[in-house]
């Protein structure tokens, strides 16, 4: 069974470790806000919360990926790892 959660990207805090070196602290958040889409249904229906992760320019596509999802909705999947793939 997986669980399809709601989050919006809400800060991305940008910091230079050394040299042309860089990472950052990307926030997210629970969507609480009404949209044209079922945002308002997931509010309702879910608990509210935030993570966060640290990404760096080092690891590839996932520093300006989540640069560029600044303030949008992202749909995250929650499921058990396979056993082969554990």
């Amino acid at each position: 069974m997986a669980i399809r959660a709601r989050f919006y990207v809400a800060e991305f805090n940008e910091q230079v470790i050394g040299g042309d070196q860089r990472q950052a602290k990307v926030v997210m958040r629970a969507v609480t806000r009404k949209t044209d889409d079922d945002n308002i249904d997931w509010a309702r229906d879910s608990p509210s919360g935030e993570f966060w992760v640290m990404v760096s320019n080092q690891a590839g596509w996932a520093f300006e990926s989540f640069h560029d999802l600044l303030g949008k909705d992202v749909s995250i999947l929650i499921s058990p790892i396979p056993a082969e793939d554990a």
